[in-house]
């Protein structure tokens, strides 16, 4: 089952029962392959940190906690920004990610060209990628295909069989 970086905020954190906070966002590893862990805030407090392997349940409703959030690490990977096609040419921006729920592995990233296309619903998504610098810099991704949302769902079905 999947789930999306952008579908896990906001929804509230529990742990022993009680609501210790609400998602703020998802944080991936340094080659952007798995869910490093949620940083969370509850209202003006200081930001806490739930590791992926404090996570027991991400579920549609809440994120289920297996231990106690605590202070955030001093490093987190630097988020990915641009994707780049393997010809040179820049493909667009990382909007979201998409999870497998069950061992929180990075499955496809989300890609808009431009903000007004990505709310006209025009997301490409890319299930190989390389994280480099491509211009000099951190945080780009190239990749040698893009899909859309059809073709990215046969392509789970057909790897589901």
């Amino acid at each position: 089952m999947l789930i999306t970086l952008n579908q896990l905020t906001g929804l509230p954190v529990v742990w022993q029962g009680s609501v210790v906070g609400h998602v703020d966002h998802g944080v991936m590893d340094a080659g952007a392959e798995r869910l490093m862990g949620l940083l969370i805030r509850r209202g003006l407090s200081a930001a806490k940190w739930v590791p992926s392997q404090g996570i027991s349940l991400m579920g549609q409703r809440c994120v289920v906690a297996r231990s106690r959030p605590h202070r955030m690490p001093s490093a987190l990977p630097a988020m990915i920004d641009r994707v780049y096609l393997t010809n040179g040419s820049l493909a667009g921006r990382v909007t979201d990610v998409l999870l497998c729920r069950e061992t929180q592995q990075a499955q496809a990233l989300e890609i808009c060209e431009s903000w007004l296309g990505c709310l006209l619903g025009q997301r490409r998504y890319a299930v190989a990628y390389q994280i480099g610098r491509h211009d000099g810099s951190a945080g780009n991704a190239v990749v040698p295909e893009l899909l859309s949302w059809a073709e990215l769902r046969q392509r789970f079905e057909e790897v589901c069989q």
